[in-house]
């Protein structure tokens, strides 16, 4: 994954981290070839401490 395909948001105590994520591969031998795709999208979320200053990443 490049870092432009990665969203990175905090909004009242909460980590968001969203992107898209895409694989193509391919593999050509003698009388073989197999493709194969890979996509899709994430979104994970989780809770920050509440003595957290979000603005500064510092605990208070």
């Amino acid at each position: 994954m490049k870092p432009e395909d990665v969203q990175v948001e905090v909004t009242s105590n909460l980590l968001t981290v969203r992107g898209e994520t895409e694989d193509e591969r391919e593999d050509k031998r003698d009388g073989y070839y197999a493709r194969e795709r890979r996509y899709g999208a994430f979104q994970r979320s989780m809770g920050l401490p509440s003595d957290l200053d979000t603005d500064k990443g510092e605990v208070l």
